[in-house]
């Protein structure tokens, strides 16, 4: 589903929300017509969709020693994240973290010139459940 343009490189924004209750933020999002795509309810983490936008749900608290917020920035690719990686370093980016294997599939992590951390994600359907 992701849009592949030569602006985007098939990347989609994919907000990421701490949440303190799974369950509850899940059928709240679900009273505003959102369904959960990865992951389950009773999980630690949930991908949902509403309308044409993606939102992570994880319960669990952020980490700020790494970077994280209540809210974070993170995205899609359906791009090889090596590319992605490589692509980034010859421009110049602040890489925070190289590509490395996640829980749902494979993350890269940079950080923008104001210091916000972006994690870049590469989904594994089958890992990402």
């Amino acid at each position: 589903m992701t849009d592949r343009t030569d602006h985007g490189h098939g990347v989609r924004l994919r907000p990421m929300v701490h949440v303190e209750d799974l369950t509850a933020s899940v059928a709240f999002y679900e009273q505003l017509g959102a369904r959960v795509v990865h992951g389950r309810r009773d999980g630690d983490r949930a991908l949902i969709e509403i309308g044409d936008a993606r939102v992570g749900l994880l319960a669990h608290p952020p980490y700020p020693c790494q970077g994280e917020g209540a809210v974070e920035l993170g995205f899609e690719c359906s791009d090889p994240l090596e590319e992605v990686e490589a692509r980034l370093r010859a421009r110049g980016v602040t890489i925070a973290r190289p590509t490395s294997d996640e829980a749902g599939g494979r993350q890269l992590r940079v950080v923008t010139p104001d210091g916000l951390l972006l994690k870049i994600d590469e989904l594994d359907p089958v890992l990402f459940d």
